[in-house]
């Protein structure tokens, strides 16, 4: 998508892009650049972003007070096809970086890569970004599908699954509690 969003972009119109923005880092450099150098915004839409679960986190009162650590975590079995940006990071990892991003802005994080699995092509299939407040897993080796966000408090937990449940459920310290 990238090509349209820098035509977008140099006509002077923000962009709303869905994944991938970008196939490559240059790609996506260029368009940020431009995008600030033209003063437009691009967002790209990520759909857990609009889940009534995690709106519901993000912006109500939970009662679990400051969050102190994030567990988040997204897999699938799928085969991912051989090229220079299809690997986890690429594919899954975003939305999971989008996700923490209604909580707390990424900006405030340093994040550090380890990758775990690669196939048969050399391409990573399992990945985990760590930083200093937590984790983010993505995989497209899980035997089935999940995604999974928890949120531990200084009162409690919050769990919100996408899949299994999609539900939010709330842990307080002391007594169970389910919302």
């Amino acid at each position: 998508h990238s090509a349209l969003a820098i035509e977008s972009l140099k006509n002077g119109k923000h962009v709303v892009v869905e994944k991938p923005l970008a196939l490559n880092d240059k790609d996506a450099e260029k368009i940020f650049n431009l995008s600030r150098r033209m003063e437009k915004f691009v967002i790209t839409d990520y759909t857990q972003t609009f889940s009534q679960g995690l709106n519901y986190l993000a912006n109500s009162k939970l009662n679990i007070g400051k969050i102190l650590s994030y567990e988040m975590r997204i897999g699938k079995m799928e085969s991912l096809k051989n090229n220079q940006t299809n690997n986890v990071y690429w594919h899954l990892m975003p939305h999971l970086l989008s996700v923490l991003d209604m909580f707390e802005s990424i900006d405030n994080f340093t994040f550090q890569r380890q990758s775990f699995v690669k196939n048969n092509d050399n391409i990573i299939t399992t990945g985990l970004l760590v930083f200093e407040k937590g984790f983010l897993r993505a995989s497209v080796d899980y035997p089935s599908k999940e995604f999974k966000v928890v949120l531990y408090g200084k009162k409690g937990t919050a769990i919100y699954s996408a899949v299994d449940d999609p539900t939010v459920r709330i842990t307080r310290r002391g007594n169970g509690g389910v919302v």
